[in-house]
């Protein structure tokens, strides 16, 4: 590869407001192909670009984890490549909720009911439950001062969530009110609403604030 060629990518690299200092070339013999191909490797991710002399091979990809398009021209390779900068970004920022709510599970292990209810809340419990969705609140309004991005825009969405939430105590029992609590935590994680660098951490903040109550709820089943 050409010095030029590997600066015009370097360019769209740091256009894509990926750090160029986490990627890394080397060159790799493909079997099949009986000659070296210049690899992009994003290190921290193990993500990697690949541009073969009759295609280009790339994870991830807009659906799959790999990706083979085949191409023999430059100009089609370097659209290639800014496809795959957008792929990175995606995988990169998406927040892992999965991992946050295993992380806070493990946090708390002796939460687990194995009586399920669906009883209605007494007055206390939903004492309780409001005064942790504030606690959730006034948490996420940290994160955004700290964000300095559309603050007011984005409190205003999560407060209309969880003013929802705490309505819906008046409305659901206890396990069905659970359910739609972890729902809409996790459709905020994902929304954009809270920024993606912070959304696991916020996802498991939420949980774990909940869980934190569950106990003193009687009979409220966790998963």
């Amino acid at each position: 590869m050409l010095t030029s060629q590997r600066d015009a990518l370097f360019a769209l690299v740091n256009k894509s407001g990926l750090p160029p200092t986490e990627f890394h070339w080397e060159t790799r013999g493909e079997p099949g192909i009986g000659q070296d191909v210049a690899v992009l490797t994003h290190q921290p991710s193990g993500y990697a670009f690949s541009f073969g002399p009759t295609g280009c091979a790339y994870s991830p990809g807009r659906e799959r984890a790999h990706e083979w398009v085949p191409t023999d021209t430059w100009d089609a390779k370097v659209r290639q490549f800014m496809q795959w900068l957008v792929y990175l970004r995606r995988e990169l920022e998406a927040p892992d909720l999965w991992a946050a709510m295993g992380t806070a599970a493990e946090a708390l292990p002796d939460l687990t009911t194995p009586t399920p209810s669906n009883e209605p809340f007494s007055v206390a419990e939903k004492a309780q439950l409001h005064a942790a969705l504030n606690e959730v609140k006034e948490y996420v309004r940290v994160v955004l001062e700290s964000s300095g991005e559309r603050e007011n825009e984005r409190l205003d969405a999560v407060e209309r969530r969880l003013e929802y939430l705490a309505g819906a105590l008046d409305r659901q029992g206890r396990a069905d009110w659970v359910h739609t609590a972890v729902g809409v935590f996790a459709t905020l994680a994902l929304s954009g609403i809270i920024p993606p660098h912070v959304a696991a951490d916020y996802f498991r903040h939420a949980v774990t604030t909940l869980k934190a109550v569950l106990p003193s709820i009687r009979g409220l089943p966790w998963f």
